[in-house]
């Protein structure tokens, strides 16, 4: 089973991004991302994943979003009780964000095990 997302998001003509633009990768492929959209309160960025394959995955997102913190959070977008010794989800990012000599954006990476056949939410506090 496998999704295409082909939907191209219109840029103003002033923007200096080039006319596609991934904001994020994640591999390996059986990792999929059914959700991004803004946190309900307002204060950052709402990953939903799911593994699709049937199999444990161990996995990194790249993302081109400066973010401040990465939580894993339940359903309801509330942080597991403790979010900084889950061990599925690394909320250290491996690389943080900074610019090329061109000004574009490189990408932050964050590790991610997901069990087969389970949903993840992640947080990106912007």
């Amino acid at each position: 089973m496998a999704f295409v997302v082909s939907d191209s998001v219109k840029i103003s003509s002033k923007s200096k991004l080039p006319e596609k633009y991934s904001f994020f990768t994640i591999k390996p492929k059986n990792i999929i991302m059914s959700a991004l959209k803004m946190a309900e309160d307002g204060q950052g960025i709402i990953l939903r994943l799911y593994e699709a394959y049937g199999k444990n995955a161990n996995g990194v997102i790249s993302f081109r979003i400066p973010s401040k913190s990465v939580v894993e959070t339940d359903l309801l977008e509330h942080p597991l009780l403790n979010p900084m010794k889950s061990k599925n989800v690394s909320t250290k990012l491996l690389k943080k964000n900074s610019k090329t000599s061109s000004g574009e954006m490189k990408y932050e990476k964050l590790k991610i095990s997901v069990k087969k056949h389970e949903i993840k939410t992640i947080k990106l506090q912007i």
